[in-house]
């Protein structure tokens, strides 16, 4: 779902007489329905509960265009996506523009991880460049001078930090990087276990925005359901505040 798609599904909602907050809802349900497919039980958890607003359904002429749009094959890719979620919050965010709401493309982020991973390969498990580039790559594993099972206990230790996470721009591709870097290192442990425990234990965010922070969530529960773990009831992610990450107490940052 690009830019201009959104524009005139939002054109169509203006023509219909649809406010913002409205639509945004309406059209974040129905791509999480498409993206759930048929075991989509688990979202009444998340549409039942915190700030996921009640929707009406979609007028008739965007539901044909949501409907004409392919599911993505994976994150990132054209289509409907866990990016497209990200995509729907961001756009129709209230007064985005002057509260710094921008929109993150999957590619771009998925390439800032993979430059986040390599740096700390290098200066932390002491891998040398080519090394630390090789294993996030593609290819095979091969052996490097620091054991597999020490690399993924460092990784596991992460504590991934994104104080205006907004819905999840970075932090979900992050998050799936990391997740087949450590599935390399232990191709015995599946990647969905991985990314679960990823996106319980190591994922810290915030932001001013309680709609973005549960569009965070819901990316999340859909990016692990695409990975064949189905949601619990409870939303996913533990470690996330919401505020402005930039204010101060007692002189002291809120995020800390």
């Amino acid at each position: 779902m690009n830019l201009s798609v959104l524009r005139r599904i939002d054109r169509c909602f203006q023509q219909s007489g649809w406010d913002r907050s409205a639509a945004y809802g309406a059209l974040r349900l129905e791509i999480a329905k498409r993206l759930a497919g048929t075991k989509s039980e688990w979202l009444d958890a998340f549409f039942s509960a915190g700030n996921f607003a009640p929707a009406k359904p979609l007028p008739g002429e965007i539901q044909q265009l949501v409907d004409a749009l392919p599911v993505a094959s994976r994150p990132g890719a054209e289509g409907l996506g866990i990016h497209s979620i990200a995509a729907v919050s961001e756009f129709f965010a209230p007064h985005a523009k002057t509260q710094g709401v921008f929109y993150t493309p999957w590619s771009l982020a998925r390439r800032l991880a993979r430059c986040v991973l390599q740096s700390l390969l290098v200066r932390q498990a002491g891998l040398t460049e080519s090394a630390a580039e090789h294993l996030l790559s593609a290819a095979p594993y091969a052996a490097h001078s620091v054991p597999p099972e020490q690399l993924d206990q460092l990784l596991s230790q992460l504590a991934v930090c994104d104080p205006a996470a907004g819905a999840g721009g970075l932090m979900l591709p992050f998050s799936l990087e990391l997740a087949a870097l450590r599935q390399k290192l232990t191709p015995n442990q599946p990647l969905s276990e991985i990314l679960y425990d990823i996106l319980t234990h190591n994922l810290y965010a915030g932001d001013i925005s309680a709609h973005a922070l549960d569009d965070l969530q819901l990316g999340a529960a859909l990016l692990l359901a695409q990975y064949g773990q189905i949601p619990g009831k409870r939303p996913l992610l533990g470690h996330l505040f919401l505020g402005d990450s930039l204010a101060e107490r007692k002189q002291k940052s809120v995020w800390r």
